[in-house]
């Protein structure tokens, strides 16, 4: 008996404790926008650099761990796609009428393979998007994209 409760602490412990390892891992920024809030996640450890222009600014994330570069873009007069296509295989690409397009694929650099995604939110001129993240950091990079949240009219 005094062995198995040993066994069921040590797990709740364990289970305790893991998820906040992971979020320990994550930042969140929230951008405000007039009366519109943007949220977003990515790697605690990294380097970020705003580009603000008269129509709105970009977000550049550099990810230290593994290269790889997230971005939000808001406002408009910039060329879409964000994410240079040439020389990579586009995996799926979805649309939903002009308000929404999201393009998944990957390219090879220096043999190794590497992973992009960017979702383009027309309606309201944002853009997503990361590049250059390694093979074993897809599924991390696609949950942080997922996490991200807008509201309109906050206040």
């Amino acid at each position: 008996m005094g062995k198995d409760l040993g066994k069921i602490c040590g797990i709740l412990i364990i289970l305790m404790i893991y998820p906040s390892q992971i979020l320990s891992q994550v930042k969140t920024d929230t951008v405000c926008i007039g009366n519109d809030q943007i949220v977003v996640s990515y790697p605690r450890n990294s380097k970020v650099s705003i580009t603000n222009y008269d129509e709105g600014f970009i977000k550049d994330i550099v990810c230290i761990e593994d290269t790889a570069l997230m971005g939000l873009h808001y406002g408009s007069m910039v060329n879409l796609p964000f994410v240079d296509r040439q020389g990579k295989k586009i995996t799926s690409e979805y649309f939903v009428t002009n308000d929404f397009r999201q393009t998944r694929g990957f390219y090879y650099l220096n043999g190794e393979k590497k992973f992009f995604r960017e979702d383009n939110i027309i309606k309201y001129g944002l853009n997503l998007y990361y590049t250059n993240v390694p093979e074993d950091r897809y599924l991390y990079y696609e949950s942080l994209l997922n996490s991200f949240k807008y509201s309109k009219n906050i206040r």
